[in-house]
This record gives C-alpha cells, structure tokens and sequence, in this order.
C-alpha cells in the first residue's frame, strides 16, 4: 500500500473515530448563573437575608450554583421561574419548587444556592 493511501485512510480512520465520540458523548449542562437587578421582577430567584456585611437581597437568572463562603443568613426566598435547592451549613439540602415563596420563621444559614 503506498504512502498516501496509508495518509488518507488513517486520517479517514481518525475522522470516524471523531464523529463516533461526538455522538456517544452526552452534552453536559452549562452552568451560567447570573446574579442581576432586582428591579420590580418576579420571575427572578430572589434571596433576602444578611451577613456579618450587612443585610442583602440578590437576584439571580440562569441554571447554575452560587457559593457563600462563610455563608449568609437567609430570611427569605422567592423562587420565581425557578425550581431551587440551597445547602445550609448543617449538611441539609433543600428543594424548593418554582413560584413559592420560602419565609423561615428563623433564619437559615446557607452555604450555596442552585437553580436548576
């Protein structure tokens, strides 16, 4: 077999090869959660609370995880369009569904937020 037939086939080879992986390989979820203004919205993931800071409100849009190194006190959730889990200091994980609006009657503290 010459040397360009050999070229041309171990590139066909690797080209299949290629096209094989793409095709067998899930696609992974992108996570690209956005913290945005709050302003007069309700489809928002919004999260009232405080830290040593001060007190806080956040707002977040997209699928994705935020950490709270240290982590905040939460006095209240609204989930908005958005089905939730949160993860307080404690071990505890927490789903929340989409249009709820979580008040504790004391806060929670929370290590992270996901919106799935």
């Amino acid at each position: 077999m010459s040397r360009t037939k050999r070229m041309v086939r171990s590139s066909a080879m690797a080209i299949a090869a290629a096209a094989a992986l793409t095709v067998a390989v899930p696609v992974g979820s992108a996570y690209a959660i956005d913290e945005v203004p709050c302003q007069g919205r309700t489809d928002l993931l919004k999260v009232e609370g405080h830290s040593w800071g001060g007190s806080l409100e956040i707002c977040y849009a997209n699928a994705g995880r935020d950490e709270y190194p240290g982590g905040i006190w939460v006095d209240r959730i609204s989930t908005g369009n958005n089905d939730i889990t949160y993860y307080d200091v404690n071990g505890a994980t927490v789903h929340i569904n989409r249009w709820t609006v979580f008040q504790p009657r004391n806060a929670v503290h929370v290590n992270a937020i996901q919106i799935w």
